[in-house]
């Protein structure tokens, strides 16, 4: 049903003589897959403080030195959505408080975007309590 796909299995086919290798299927390894669940407030709580602590070591130095070094305001806001507010800021633009607010939010949608995403990985188990996961792996292990 995917025309792109179809004509770049022929042209393997064609190139190697061999068949194409499925790319889904069985899992090649038996693996236990764990996720951590954290409550919307937690998952903001520990997003603002990972964020005041890298600005604490040094985040707007380092842009400002990549900057120095070169990197354009332009390619820096090209670079990642951190970059991308450390330019604004660094330009004055924006406050260093309305750069923390701001990348507060962006962060957390972006944390929100990537668990939908693990969401629809299959066999995942999600889970909140460290008891739990710990014996999720020693059953896994004994099997």
């Amino acid at each position: 049903r995917n025309p792109r796909r179809l004509i770049r299995a022929i042209e393997i086919v064609k190139h190697t003589g061999k068949p194409v290798p499925e790319a889904a299927g069985a899992p090649r390894y038996n693996a236990l897959l764990v996720a951590i669940k954290k409550s919307d407030t937690e998952l903001k709580k520990r997003i603002h403080a990972r964020l005041c602590t890298r600005v604490k070591r040094g985040m707007v130095q380092e842009a400002k030195k990549l900057h120095a070094s070169g990197v354009s305001w332009k390619r820096m806001e090209e670079l990642g959505l951190e970059y991308k507010y450390l330019a604004r800021h660094l330009q004055g633009t924006i406050t260093k408080q309305e750069m923390i607010k701001t990348l507060d939010v962006k962060i957390y949608q972006y944390a929100k975007r990537q668990l939908t995403w693990f969401k629809k990985t299959p066999n995942v188990h999600w889970e909140s309590e460290r008891k739990k996961i710990e014996r999720l792996i020693r059953v896994f292990l004994s099997a």
